[in-house]
């Protein structure tokens, strides 16, 4: 029912038990973030994921005030001061 996330590697990774993050681009909102998983289990069972997206927007700051690169789980920069160096890893 409505949009699906089950191919979103954050979900996989919450699937697995495990903490997830992935860079992607929102698939309702269109604006790129960095996404963090948790799963939620009951009796040991998967029973969901809780996800967190935070806006790339909202990181703009940090990257310039702080002079700082933001790259995702593979080491590829998706926020630099320089342009340049975006989407390299």
């Amino acid at each position: 029912m409505g949009t699906s996330y089950a191919d979103r590697e954050y979900f996989l990774e919450a699937r697995a038990g495990q903490l997830g993050e992935q860079f992607a681009v929102g698939r309702k909102t269109g604006i790129p973030g960095m996404f963090f998983s948790a799963p939620i289990l009951t009796d040991s069972d998967f029973a969901g994921a809780l996800v967190v997206k935070i806006n790339l927007s909202q990181l703009s700051y940090w990257v310039e005030q702080a002079d700082v690169l933001i790259a995702d789980p593979n080491g590829v920069v998706i926020m630099a001061r320089d342009a340049r160096l975006e989407m390299r890893s």
